[in-house]
């Protein structure tokens, strides 16, 4: 019933994330408009190669990359710097544009997992397994910070789906290794309880 209660509760707060993120609009009408010229241009370079006044590899190479992929490589480069909540903030902009970014989620999740805030970690990571149930990062960063939570029955269940999904992933079972010593030790860690028997 606890775990059930908590994982409704982990649902409410994954679909609060997404209404937020997709809440937020200036900054996406500002990508919108930086789309848009960016597809007339490109359509323009297109005419002009068609007439044959512009070398094709040139106009290749001058063509302006997604401002969204910049954001998640700015992402990714803070996250290798070790600048978690950088990257935190970049991911983030991604997912104002693109709320169902897999990847998005599952590094901003990775972010969280090492700024060892926990919670967050598990909303994205769920999140973005709504979206993609054979994302192996996430369900490996949602038992990892289930472990960290105390949570290890949830965690044996995140990795013996991971593990289901990829069999001979030797981290998957080095972490069910991990995470059945912590249930081992806590089972130890139990104090015994004489319960008195009652006469009849």
């Amino acid at each position: 019933m606890k775990s059930y209660i908590q994982q409704t509760n982990m649902r409410e707060m994954a679909e609060e994330q997404a209404a937020a993120l997709a809440s937020v609009g200036g900054w996406l009408s500002t990508v919108t408009e930086k789309e848009e010229e960016m597809l007339k241009t490109r359509a323009q370079r297109r005419r002009v190669a068609a007439t044959g006044a512009v070398d094709r590899s040139r106009s290749l190479k001058e063509s302006p990359s997604d401002p969204i992929d910049e954001l998640h490589e700015d992402g990714n480069a803070a996250m290798a710097s070790g600048s978690y909540e950088r990257a935190v903030g970049f991911f983030t902009r991604v997912l104002c544009s693109r709320p169902t970014s897999v990847p998005a989620l599952a590094n901003r999740s990775l972010a969280y997992l090492k700024m060892k805030d926990y919670i967050s970690c598990i909303a994205d990571a769920t999140l973005a397994l709504r979206y993609d149930p054979f994302h192996i990062k996430s369900w490996m960063r949602r038992a990892s910070s289930r472990n960290a939570l105390g949570q290890h029955q949830l965690a044996s269940t995140d990795l013996a789906v991971a593990f289901a999904i990829e069999p001979t992933n030797k981290t998957i079972i080095t972490e069910i290794r991990k995470t059945e010593e912590f249930k081992r030790s806590i089972q130890k860690r139990k104090p015994e309880v004489d319960i008195p028997l009652c006469a009849t």
